[in-house]
């Protein structure tokens, strides 16, 4: 590399001005196994720039091949939501090294991309390293959308064959699959390439190689844990506290099965399962936020309602059959009195209203009495003197309510 010392940045070396289009690199911001990539300007503002430089050993001529290769397949493709955005590719006078130009990602907190000394891209793997685990619902949400890359890449017979956090941009907010140099037609995938502990068991060969690979991304995520990590508790960061996360972490369990003929068989159907876990994690979400508005509204308004008129003779009633109640009253002859097919479910509707009323109070306080001894076999009745049961040893009568005078 060489330092231009009037802006203190790196440029490649031996390399004109115009070497790579309109693209003018201004900071080198990563490096690779095959590459460097460059904060760089163009036509439409700031972009990232990577320079793939041929090797001198003959000997890594294949990777670098296998790497243009790559990028050829991938800047091809349709754009689609989930996967970087390809601007331009080309190649140096004499095939010295190619490039490929694409939109920039978001700068780590602090940082910004109108400042080359400050700025870093935003990755999965940053977020991850920062928050240890992220909240159930931002792991559902960026699955997938990275599921839905996968399924773009594999209705085009295209395998990613390094899906990993550190892979994974951020892009105006939005999760986006990057690094494309290892993408290979579905027919020549066979391979040892990947990354440790997101590589499948039988290495790369068919689409279930990079569901392997996702899954063990959102388990990073999800848990907090490292792949080799996998079957370990999850981290006390984790969302284990939703009732979701357990369905969450069998959705990864089948992602990440070693037996291939297990996973999922395309990443579409991981996509579906995620997208269905989502929408049942936000409709939760959603009935808890209500719940907690109402339960608000409700602790406002109550004190208001419970002093109106009719409830303030209601509380007078309750407190006059309340005082004609012999406790201990046995409760479970009460709930059964009120469950018996011998006696009606309310008072007899032919009685007077207040006198209903009344009669409803007394057998309300009577259901919500404390004791509840061993059942037996019982029988119930209702008569003008008031509530009667018996049973194999006893029998009595409990006045509960009075007759309102005339």
């Amino acid at each position: 590399m060489q330092t231009d010392s009037a802006t203190q940045t790196t440029v490649p070396p031996s390399f004109p001005a115009d070497a790579f289009g309109p693209y003018r690199p201004v900071r080198e911001i990563g490096r690779g196994a095959h590459g460097s990539v460059f904060l760089a300007d163009g036509p439409g503002g700031r972009v990232a720039l990577k320079v793939c430089l041929r090797p001198d050993d003959p000997e890594r001529a294949p990777e670098w091949e296998r790497e243009k290769r790559g990028w050829s397949l991938y800047a091809n493709l349709p754009v689609a939501p989930g996967l970087v955005r390809v601007l331009r590719t080309g190649e140096t006078d004499g095939g010295a090294a190619f490039w490929v130009a694409m939109e920039l990602a978001d700068p780590e907190p602090g940082g910004s991309a109108d400042d080359p000394d400050s700025y870093r891209p935003l990755t999965l793997a940053s977020v991850a390293a920062a928050e240890v685990a992220l909240p159930l619902g931002r792991c559902l949400a960026i699955g997938e959308r990275l599921a839905s890359a996968l399924e773009h890449l594999q209705r085009h017979h295209l395998l990613h064959r390094d899906v990993k956090p550190g892979n994974v941009l951020f892009v105006r907010g939005a999760p986006v699959l990057a690094d494309a140099g290892l993408v290979v037609d579905d027919r020549e995938a066979a391979s040892l390439v990947g990354t440790p502990g997101y590589e499948p068991p039988e290495h790369h060969g068919a689409p279930q190689g990079d569901i392997f690979s996702l899954g063990r991304t959102l388990w990073r995520i999800g848990t907090g844990r490292a792949p080799e990590e996998a079957g370990f508790a999850p981290c006390a960061e984790a969302d284990t506290s939703d009732p979701d996360f357990w369905r969450f972490l069998a959705i990864v369990g089948k992602a990440t099965s070693p037996v291939p003929e297990r996973r999922y068989r395309s990443a579409k159907a991981l996509r579906k399962d995620l997208a269905r876990l989502r929408r049942r994690h936000a409709r939760g979400v959603r009935l808890l936020v209500r719940a907690a508005i109402a339960a608000c509204a409700l602790a406002l308004l109550l004190p208001a309602v419970w002093n109106l008129p009719v409830f303030r003779s209601w509380q007078s009633q309750t407190q006059e059959f309340r005082d004609h109640v012999p406790l201990p009253f046995p409760y479970s002859l009460a709930r059964s009195f009120l469950v018996s097919p011998d006696a009606p479910e309310r008072p007899d509707s032919r009685l007077p209203s207040l006198e209903r009323a009344q009669m409803w109070t007394a057998l309300c306080l009577v259901s919500r009495c404390p004791w509840n001894p061993t059942p037996e076999e019982k029988r119930f009745a209702m008569e003008e003197t008031g509530f009667h049961w018996s049973d194999k040893d006893w029998e009595q009568t409990l006045k509960l309510w009075r007759t309102p005078s005339p």
